[in-house]
Formats: structure tokens, sequence, C-alpha cells
């Protein structure tokens, strides 16, 4: 997967008041499939899962469940960069440097 930059709907660093819709929070990070194949689904990201007290999880997207955990991965994601997201199955969850 290609990480795109992070986009706002409030401005930057902005978590509150604005949001890009119902479950999806005030910031969003696009995800594109680049290989092994295609996927049938678009509109792949990375966002809160804002609205998980009445209906948790995403429709195949990367859910954040916290403005704190969302805040440290903005933080890594600006100091490192990454623009490559590789997904393991079998791998289950890691956790994020502090």
């Amino acid at each position: 997967w290609y990480i795109y930059d992070i986009m706002w709907k409030g401005g930057k660093d902005v978590y509150k008041r604005k949001s890009w819709g119902e479950g999806l929070g005030p910031v969003k990070i696009p995800l594109d499939s680049v290989s092994p194949g295609a996927t049938e689904r678009g509109a792949i990201l990375i966002h809160l899962d804002s609205n998980a007290s009445k209906s948790p999880g995403t429709a195949g997207c990367i859910g954040v469940r916290s403005v704190g955990d969302f805040k440290r991965l903005v933080k890594w994601l600006r100091e490192t960069d990454p623009r490559n997201l590789y997904v393991d199955w079998g791998l289950g969850s890691i956790r994020l440097p502090n």
C-alpha cells in the first residue's frame, strides 16, 4: 500500500469540531493498493474510528481507536515519512514507538 499525506478537515493538528463524515473524524490518511494485485474496494484510509461507541469498526479501512493513538501515529509519520505500508496477515498487532 502507498501512504499519502495526512489530510485535515479543520486545519493541521485540529482533532475536534470538523469531520470528513460519519465515523471518519477530522483527519485521514489515504492509502492506495500497489501490489501484489488490485482490490475492488476503493477509498481505503487510516482514520479515527470516531463513532466506535455506537458502531465500532470500519468498512475495510484502518481504524484508530483514540485521538491519543492517532497523535502518536501522526508524530511517527512526520518523523519518518514512510510511503510504503506492508500488511502481513499472520503476525497480529504491533505497537507504535512512543
